[in-house]
C-alpha cells in the first residue's frame, strides 16, 4: 500500500523542505499567497525518527523511503507539560486537614492551562522554534484550536496537510486520520474557494489529500462514496492513474460497474489538465541564465554545455527529502522513455552533511536501490545561487535545446505533467547550427 504526501516536505504550505531543518525559516506568507514560502521546515516541528529504508537507501532526517511509511512517532520529553494538581504525600490516603483560622471568601488559585490559545499563536511559535513538538501533537493541539475558531481557513489548511503526513506514518488510525484531513480541508475550500484556482500548491494539496481520504472510505467499505471523493481529487489536479489503478486500498472501487468510465474520463481530464497547466507556465516563464561545471558522484566532468542541444531537466534535490525521493522514479522513467529522442536528466544534490564522501556514497546507495542511470552530482551554493528566488526541494528546471531554462518548477509533481513538459520541449525545433566561414 503507498501512501500519498504533498510535494513539498512537512507542513509544505508553509516550510518546503530544507537542507538544515535546525534553523528558524523567516516568517512566510499565508498559503493563498501567490507562492508557496519555504525557508526551511519550521524549527518546532521535529522529524519522525529515523528508520533504514528498505532498499539500502539512507537518510538523515528520518523521512521514508519512496514506498515505506514511518512509524508513529512518540512524545517527547521536551515538549510542554500540562499543569497537575498537586499529588498527596506517598501513603498518606486521608485528606489534609483543613487548615485553622478565620474562614475567608477569597477564591483559590484554579490550575492555569498552558499553551497557545489561539490557533495564530501556535503557529506563530512554531515558526519561530519557541515551541517543539512532534508532528502528531501540533495536529493534535492545532484541531483543538481550529475548532474553537469556525473561520480560521489558514489553520484549517496547515491542518489538512499535518493530519495527511501524519497519516501516512500508518497505524490504527491511519484511516480516520485521513477521513479528518480531507474534513478539515473542505471546511478551508468552502471558507475560500477561491485558492484553489489562485494557489497551484493548494491544489496539488487538495488533490493528494481527497485521494488519500477516497483510499480511507474504500477501505471502510464505502466504495461509492469513495469513488465520488477520486473524483474530486482528479478535479484538483490529482494525476496519478498508474497508481490510481493499481492501489491495493481502491480494489473495491474498482470493481464498481462505472468506474471504467470514470477512469477513462479520468485519464482524459488529466491529460487536458497538464497541457493547459504546461501551456501556461510556459507562457508566463522568465527565463535565466543557469550553468554548472562539476564532477558527478562517479568522478566524471559534467556540465551543462556537454549536452548542447538537448532538452535538459536538472533535478536539484536531496536524498532525506521525502517528495524529492517519491519524484525519482517517474525521472528513471522519463530517462528510459525519451533519453534516445534527445532528453538529458541531470541530478543536483544538497545533502544533509559537510562530508562529501559520506554525500555521494548517500546518493549512490539510494540511486542504486532506484535505478537511476542518469548523472548525480553535489550543488554548489553559487549553482544553487543562480536560481531566482530558490524555495525548497525539489525544484526542477526545464531546459530546452537552445540552453534556456524555460521552467522552473518547486516540488514533486506527477508523471503526466513531467513527462507534458518534456513531450513539449521536444517537439520544438532544433536550433540551427552556427553558419560555417
Amino acid at each position: 500500500m503507498v501512501r500519498l504526501l504533498f510535494p513539498l516536505c512537512v507542513v509544505a504550505l508553509l516550510w518546503g523542505c530544507n537542507s538544515q531543518p535546525a534553523a528558524p525559516p523567516a516568517p512566510p506568507p499565508t498559503p493563498n499567497a501567490a507562492g508557496p514560502g519555504m525557508g526551511g521546515p519550521p524549527a518546532g516541528i521535529k522529524p519522525p525518527p529515523t528508520e533504514e529504508p528498505a532498499g539500502g537507501g539512507t537518510t538523515e532526517s528520518g523521512a521514508p523511503a519512496v514506498d515505506d511509511k514511518a512509524a508513529p512517532t512518540d512524545t517527547p520529553a521536551d515538549e510542554e507539560k500540562e499543569m497537575k494538581e498537586d499529588e498527596a504525600p506517598a501513603g498518606d490516603n486521608e485528606p489534609a486537614d483543613e487548615p485553622k483560622g478565620e474562614p475567608t471568601d477569597e477564591p483559590k488559585d484554579e490550575p492555569k492551562e498552558e499553551g497557545a490559545k489561539t490557533v495564530d499563536e501556535l503557529l506563530s511559535s512554531l515558526r519561530s522554534g519557541e515551541l517543539q513538538l512532534e508532528l502528531g501533537e501540533v495536529a493534535i493541539r492545532l484541531e483543538k484550536l481550529v475548532e474553537k475558531d469556525p473561520e480560521h481557513f489558514e489553520g484549517r489548511l496547515i491542518l489538512a496537510n499535518l493530519l495527511q503526513n501524519v497519516g501516512r506514518q500508518g497505524g490504527d488510525q491511519q484511516n480516520e486520520t485521513f477521513l479528518k484531513a480531507g474534513k478539515f480541508l473542505k471546511q478551508a475550500l468552502r471558507l475560500k474557494p477561491e485558492v484553489v484556482e489562485e494557489n497551484p500548491n493548494v491544489r496539488s494539496l487538495a488533490g493528494v489529500v481527497m485521494y488519500n481520504e477516497a483510499c480511507a472510505l474504500a477501505k471502510t467499505d464505502a466504495p461509492a462514496e469513495a469513488l465520488s471523493t477520486l473524483k474530486q481529487a482528479v478535479g484538483f489536479g490529482f494525476s496519478d492513474l498508474k497508481l490510481m489503478t493499481s492501489d491495493e486500498d481502491l480494489e473495491s472501487v474498482r470493481k464498481l460497474p462505472e468506474y471504467e468510465a470514470f477512469e477513462k474520463e479520468a485519464a482524459e481530464m488529466i491529460k487536458l489538465a497538464a497541457k493547459k497547466e504546461i501551456d501556461g507556465l510556459l507562457a508566463k516563464n522568465e527565463p535565466f541564465d543557469f550553468n554548472f561545471e562539476l564532477d558527478d558522484i562517479g568522478g566524471n566532468k559534467i556540465s551543462k554545455g556537454t549536452y548542447a542541444g538537448k532538452v535538459m531537466i536538472v533535478d536539484i534535490w536531496g536524498t532525506w527529502c521525502p517528495p524529492c525521493r517519491a519524484e525519482i522514479p517517474h525521472f528513471v522513467e522519463l530517462d528510459k522513455k525519451y533519453r534516445e529522442k534527445g532528453l538529458q536528466i541531470v541530478g543536483l544534490n544538497r545533502e544533509q552533511t559537510d562530508d562529501a564522501d559520506e554525500a555521494k556514497d548517500l546518493i549512490t546507495k539510494f540511486n542504486e536501490s532506484q535505478g537511476v542511470t542518469y548523472p548525480c552530482a553535489l550543488i554548489t551554493e553559487e549553482i544553487m545561487g543562480q536560481v531566482p528566488q530558490f524555495q525548497g526541494f525539489p525544484t526542477t528546471l526545464f531546459i530546452d535545446r537552445k540552453g534556456t531554462v524555460r521552467l522552473k518548477v518547486v516540488g514533486a509533481r506527477g508523471p503526466e505533467f513531467l513527462e507534458g513538459v518534456v513531450e513539449a520541449l521536444l517537439a520544438e525545433p532544433a536550433p540551427e547550427a552556427p553558419a560555417s566561414n
